[in-house]
């Protein structure tokens, strides 16, 4: 397997926590855009993100009822192939939903 911003072969045991380059990828473009776009600071926009793409709905057994949380997962805990999916899903949703390109990384863009 290769990462996806790098190149370098991996295997599956070797799958680990994101790196800095993707870290400042994360921040520095998909986030950047998005909160230059659409006039919400970064902090905002990663809650947002998060919440639209990384949230998982349990059921809570209560005493008397059964209640519905909603949980979501930090960006820093996800493993690197994880955090592409994350990112496709954020190029996919800012493209067909909001009509805001997000290049890929290292993705060479005519100015």
């Amino acid at each position: 397997m290769k990462c996806p911003y790098c190149n370098k072969e991996f295997s599956s045991r070797e799958i680990k926590i994101r790196s800095t380059p993707e870290n400042r990828y994360y921040w520095g473009v998909p986030i950047k855009i998005l909160s230059d776009e659409l006039g919400y600071t970064r902090s905002e926009i990663h809650e947002v993100l998060k919440a639209m793409f990384l949230s998982d709905v349990i059921h809570l057994k209560t005493k008397d009822k059964i209640k519905e949380v909603t949980i979501v997962k930090s960006t820093a805990d996800l493993k690197t192939v994880e955090f592409e999916e994350y990112l496709s899903s954020i190029r996919i949703f800012a493209s067909a939903e909001l009509g805001i390109f997000i290049p890929e990384p290292n993705e060479v863009v005519d100015g």
